[in-house]
């Protein structure tokens, strides 16, 4: 009858309320995707139109520099070697040469005339003789002495210089250290346009032989005008430069020109970057598939997209003058600035970038740029197409009320049908539980006490094993009726505990007597480990003696096997702690908590052969809260639990 009664209480809710509430959350649903479509591709034509128009913006951009770079090139045909020449975010530029790109850093025709001067008449026979002697024949002197000679013939500041440095590098390596210094003191004066074969400036060499001297604060100082030249460092130069940053660094303590030298150095690791950018550029600039496009008879020049690395770059080709230029710009520095103009700033949402490709995601820029598309880092939100509807929130919202008040009643339905299934089925088990427990006590009592009156034996002992068989079946089944009373009292809220001054030790002493001979009837040991220092505590010593002996029984049902059991009395900073250990049957993780609720008690076939009401361990924590404390347990499948019952000190002494 009660099940019947369940299934027309749901069958009556779904047809008032949840199917009604499925056919609205349905409806709304519907027009809610409808409207979403339609402001979708309002979006999309929005966020198209605002590309195109940022890409007209930046082909005129584009355009502009492409004009500005090519002024400056005809002004000045120098100024494609010049640090600084052109306006950001004008990145790069390299010389198109017989199919060939050169950029303002590589050495070019310089290295081979260099190499030539290097070899040229008496001088180059000189130094062809001092490095024999230097290397070959490790015969120091006679190599300073030709490097000397060579200084001597030296026609041109490039041979006074590297003769001077290999003489330098000699003397120093023979002892000579004040000729040598003499020799770099020199080198330092030369300008950074003087360069060994490599590009490295002669004064970098000197100022690294030099720099475990006294002067380490002059070459800093030094090294902070590079960043003011004009010229371009090749990579084996800035590679140098790194290198002298690194000993300086070793050589000075001033704070102040620490921070100088990471300037420098930080300036250094960009110009690094930029440099490194060539590598990827010429290999991708020099292929047909990706290269430079041609612009048609009366056009303008095309510019072409392009990611080097973490790099994007617009690149084109310039042929107004005999030698080709290709312009290479800083594709998102030039997207910031087009962004912050007038009449594109705040017209869109969030952010935008670059995407690779006329086939990527993304909005297509217009004609001029169809090598890249535009894609928007916020493409869903609203602000690109306003709804004619209400605010959608409005539905969500009457959508979530109405869910949630049908949720709700469900909830409460489902919470009383559980309810009154859980409490039938507790009220099935505590009664079968509290029945057996009565039971058998009280056929204990009556067995030995027939026997007793019925004068079966005369043994003194037998008789003696027998009353005391008696007295604790008795205690038993007093200690089970008053842990029914106590739950009633405790549901009610009327358990009162008079507190006064408690010894532990003697609660814990007076519980061991009490439980002896139930544990030596089934050979189990108890064994008490009480620390003597534990002061009187403020508490109820009934109800303390009830809890321990609860927790004693508890013990003594899921030991298992093992016939130990452990009563330890310690102190734990402000709190007294009475620990009952046993080596038994053990309780896994998910259990833990909900066996101090009551009636529960954790299912498995070794625990359905072990008696029991699930109320001692109720009570147990009830006491230990009543008190300030509380119960911890700790425990291990198959390797016993320990429950510890702590009852704070404040209230008593120290």
């Amino acid at each position: 009858m009660r099940r019947q009664g369940h299934r027309r209480q749901i069958f009556l809710f779904f047809a008032a309320v949840v199917l009604p509430a499925l056919f609205l959350s349905a409806f709304t649903i519907r027009m809610i995707r409808q409207e979403r479509e339609l402001v979708q591709k309002r979006a999309g034509d929005e966020r198209r139109r605002v590309a195109a128009m940022i890409g007209n913006r930046l082909s005129d951009r584009l355009d502009g520099f492409r004009r500005q770079a090519d002024g400056i090139v005809a002004a000045d045909p120098d100024a494609f070697r010049m640090r600084r020449a052109f306006p950001p975010p004008l990145t790069m530029i390299a010389m198109r040469q017989d199919g060939r790109l050169f950029f303002p850093w590589d050495l070019g025709p310089e290295a081979a005339e260099k190499q030539a001067l290097i070899s040229a008449g008496p001088f180059g026979s000189l130094i062809r003789q001092a490095e024999d002697a230097e290397f070959r024949l490790k015969n120091t002197a006679a190599a300073a002495e030709l490097y000397r000679n060579a200084l001597g013939t030296a026609r041109t500041s490039f041979q006074r210089n590297y003769a001077a440095q290999n003489l330098g590098r000699v003397l120093e390596s023979s002892g000579r250290h004040a000729e040598a210094e003499t020799q770099f003191t020199r080198l330092l004066e030369t300008p950074v346009s003087e360069t060994d074969e490599y590009g490295i400036p002669f004064f970098l060499w000197a100022m690294d032989r030099l720099a475990a001297g006294g002067k380490a604060g002059s070459f800093v100082q030094q090294l902070a005008g590079l960043r003011e030249t004009k010229m371009w460092l090749s990579s084996a130069a800035l590679s140098k430069l790194k290198d002298v940053i690194e000993t300086l660094r070793t050589r000075i303590s001033d704070p102040a020109q620490l921070g100088t030298l990471a300037e420098i150095e930080q300036a250094v690791e960009q110009e690094r970057k930029t440099i490194g950018l060539t590598t990827a550029l010429k290999g991708a600039l020099e292929k047909t598939s990706v290269g430079i496009q041609e612009a048609g008879a009366g056009e303008s020049p095309k510019w072409s997209f392009l990611r080097a690395g973490d790099r994007d770059l617009f690149f084109t080709l310039s042929e107004a003058f005999p030698l080709s230029y290709v312009w290479v710009i800083d594709a998102p520095l030039l997207l910031k600035t087009v962004v912050g103009e007038d009449g594109v700033r705040g017209i869109f949402p969030g952010s935008c970038r670059f995407a690779m490709g006329i086939n990527s995601e993304g909005e297509p820029l217009g004609p001029a740029l169809a090598s890249v598309r535009l894609l928007f880092d916020n493409p869903g939100h609203p602000a690109w197409a306003r709804s004619f509807l209400p605010d959608p929130r409005f539905y969500w919202l009457a959508l979530v009320l109405v869910v949630s008040v049908t949720a709700f009643g469900m909830y409460l339905l489902l919470r009383d049908v559980r309810r009154e299934s859980r409490l039938a089925a507790a009220q099935s088990q505590f009664v079968s539980s509290v029945s057996h427990e009565l039971k058998t006590p009280l056929t204990a009592i009556r067995m030995f006490a027939e026997s007793l009156a019925l004068g079966w034996t005369r043994d003194p002992a037998r008789q003696k094993e027998y009353l005391e068989t008696i007295v604790s079946e008795s205690e038993r089944l007093s200690r089970l009726l008053n842990n029914v009373l106590d739950l009633s009292k405790i549901e009610q809220g009327v358990r009162i505990y008079h507190k006064e001054p408690t010894s532990l030790d003697d609660v814990v002493q007076r519980a061991a007597r009490t439980m002896s001979f139930p544990l030596q009837q089934q050979g189990i040991s108890l064994h008490l480990d009480l620390d003597p220092g534990i002061p009187s505590v403020m508490a109820d010593k009934d109800a303390l003696e009830q809890a321990v002996l609860n927790l004693l029984h508890n013990a003594m049902k899921y030991t298992g096997d093992s016939r130990d059991i452990e009563i330890v009395l310690r102190k734990d900073g402000d709190f007294a702690v009475v620990g009952v250990a046993d080596h038994g049957l053990g309780i896994c993780d998910e259990d833990r908590t909900r066996i101090f609720e009551k009636f529960v008690r954790v299912e498995s076939p070794q625990n359905a052969r072990i008696p029991g009401t699930g109320l001692g361990l109720t009570i147990v924590r009830h006491i230990a809260e009543a008190h300030g404390g509380r119960v911890d347990v700790e425990s291990r499948p198959g390797q016993g639990s320990t429950f510890s019952l702590r009852i704070p000190m404040e209230e008593g002494g120290r």
